[in-house]
């Protein structure tokens, strides 16, 4: 009742984050008198009116004991809209997640060795992270009061003061968020030490200390939503940021150098590392720095919600060896062991060994691969959809200039080996190649759009004209035969397109290096249930059943040549179908164990 009473409170302000900082505020220094609020946070609340300070306080007298046992950290989070959790890059991990991490690392016999060892959570937001370290290594000693008092002078009479002063070490950017954390560990804790909790950017802060054990969740911030001052000072500081990486890359490469020797990281990230290109210098650092000892892959499942990332949880050691990595697959509940030395720079494969069995068959008889018989290119970005892209009802209203229009279709109207099957007939006005005052119909339709199509980049910089497509591609890859495939699917849908469609950037188009190559042939092999194998063994999952086709990847993947005798009946797809995947499943010599593997991972 609290957090919805709360809830409908902030509904009636003004929205911001500084409405729900003040309601934190206020809930802590209602309930948590002995945590001192810092002057910069005192003036926060006095820019909220005394009449909704009054509001809280009726909420929290009305609220019961039982519900007033949540942490400060614990409100902000129920209170904070997930577009500000985008927008900050503050993504926050599950309470079991956060136990099952803490229980994979080695902290009861690294602490057991050492009980004045280090824990540090670089990103540490509230502290949930520091919280559980706290209350593991509480129920550590209770457990071996007698083998610490007889080999270690602590004082046990105060293990929540050696706790906070000794073990536990965290920072955030955010000094709300800082706060916070120090305000929580003091009230789990009942103790007035101040935790070891500084406010500082951590990838270009000094460390004073190193570390036994970092854990955390580091923040994903893509390049698009970081300031370019901020991205040229990543670029000089870190080898393994890129113009197109992740902030979260960097943590991999500062918190090596802040561990001891022997020391573990144990962190929680998007699992595109394991394939993207620009996360190349990333896998190549991790490989050669640290040694992997597991990886928790959620393969597409996921945890964070209305965030739409799949995770990994990674531990690493700094001075260990290793031979195998274990490997735990939530998605398809598996669980099994990977060399070492199979992880490096290139694409990472933590596949079990059946499937890389079945992979190296069929990358080993493979003829090419797709990057030596097609060009892949993407389509187009109108920059606005609702202007652009019209029905024939608009078409006659406006009377739109024919000259102009294209056809258009969606990701949604490929069907594989079935065509292109759509509800509507659309079409593209593609303006790029024309001067707008000799189309008047059509400028006079755009001007509707003239203000929102202005504030595009491209016009803004003067690259594009008000009425342009934003990325119009060229018309000449789009005006030919060519295969289509969309962005993202369950399954493969490459699609022949020979009526020369237009379409926007979730779907991609192939086109053959031969101009002799007959298109509609190699749609056998890429429709195959062999070829659907290989996507799925190596493509990015962006959902339990949701892959991402995405052409860096994809054109890494082998390539067969169907045989003119296989293909030349005149039968249905379907059926023809059946006798290429029979074809194939033999010149790969896939037995019937590997093809029943094959079946289960593409149903």
């Amino acid at each position: 009742m609290l957090i919805k009473s709360l809830k409908q409170a902030i509904k009636n302000q003004p929205v911001g984050l500084e409405t729900i900082q003040t309601t934190v505020l206020e809930y802590l220094r209602f309930f948590f008198e002995g945590i001192g609020i810092p002057s910069f946070l005192s003036d926060l609340c006095l820019k909220s009116s005394e009449d909704y300070r009054l509001e809280l306080h009726k909420i929290f007298i009305n609220t019961p004991n039982r519900e007033a046992q949540y942490l400060p950290g614990e409100i902000y989070k129920n209170l904070i809209p997930t577009n500000l959790k985008k927008k900050l890059g503050q993504v926050f991990t599950p309470s079991k997640t956060i136990k099952e991490m803490i229980a994979n690392t080695p902290i009861e016999s690294m602490y057991l060795l050492n009980p004045y060892m280090k824990i540090f959570d670089p990103a540490c937001g509230s502290g949930d992270f520091l919280i559980e370290a706290f209350r593991t290594i509480v129920d550590m000693i209770d457990e071996n009061r007698d083998y610490l008092a007889e080999h270690f002078e602590i004082d046990l009479s105060h293990v929540e003061s050696h706790i906070l002063k000794n073990n536990l070490y965290g920072c955030d950017i955010d000094p709300f968020t800082a706060f916070l954390a120090s305000a929580n560990l003091r009230i789990m804790s009942d103790c007035l030490d101040d935790p070891n909790i500084k406010t500082v950017d951590y990838l270009f802060y000094d460390q004073q200390h190193s570390f036994d054990l970092i854990i955390g969740n580091p923040p994903y911030i893509g390049h698009k939503n970081l300031q370019i001052s901020y991205k040229k000072a990543l670029k000089k500081q870190y080898l393994v940021y890129s113009d197109k990486a992740d902030i979260s890359y960097c943590f991999f490469e500062k918190c090596f150098s802040d561990l001891n020797e022997y020391g573990f990281l144990s962190f929680i990230t998007s699992r595109y590392f394991l394939e993207a290109e620009h996360a190349k210098t990333l896998r190549e650092f991790i490989a050669n720095h640290y040694t992997v000892i597991s990886i928790i892959d959620y393969g597409g499942l996921n945890l964070f919600q209305h965030i739409g990332i799949s995770p990994v949880i990674i531990t690493l050691s700094k001075g260990s060896e290793q031979k195998e990595i274990k490997i735990i697959d939530l998605n398809r509940q598996k669980n099994y062991e990977i060399e070492s030395d199979s992880l490096n720079g290139a694409v990472w494969d933590i596949n079990d060994s059946q499937t890389q069995a079945i992979m190296n068959k069929i990358k080993k008889k493979s003829d090419v691969l797709i990057n030596d018989v097609f060009y892949i290119y993407q389509g187009i970005i109108t920059g606005c959809d609702e202007a652009f892209i019209v029905d024939d009802a608009i078409i006659r209203q406006y009377g739109i200039e024919n000259e102009l229009l294209v056809n258009w279709i969606k990701s949604s109207y490929l069907k594989g080996n079935d065509g292109i099957i759509g509800s509507r007939t659309l079409k593209l006005i593609y303006p790029n190649n024309h001067v707008i005052e000799e189309m008047p119909n059509t400028k006079k339709y755009l001007e509707k759009f003239k203000d929102r199509l202005k504030r595009r980049r491209e016009c803004v910089t003067g690259v594009r004209r008000w009425y342009d497509l934003q990325w119009g591609r060229t018309k000449d890859l789009f005006e030919r035969d060519k295969i289509l495939f969309p962005y993202k699917g369950s399954c493969n849908q490459f699609t022949l397109d020979t009526r020369h469609c237009y379409f926007s950037a979730d779907i991609y188009m192939m086109l053959p290096k031969d101009k002799d190559l007959n298109l509609n042939e190699t749609l056998y092999f890429l429709n195959s249930e062999v070829f659907e194998f290989v996507i799925k063994s190596s493509a990015k999952r962006m959902g339990s059943h949701l892959f991402e086709y995405y052409p860096y990847i994809l054109k890494k993947m082998p390539f067969v040549f169907i045989p003119e005798n296989i293909i030349a009946s005149p039968m249905r797809y379907d059926k023809m179908m059946v006798l290429v995947n029979e074809y194939l499943y033999d010149y790969f010599d896939i037995d019937q164990n590997e093809r029943m593997m094959i079946y289960n991972r593409i149903k």
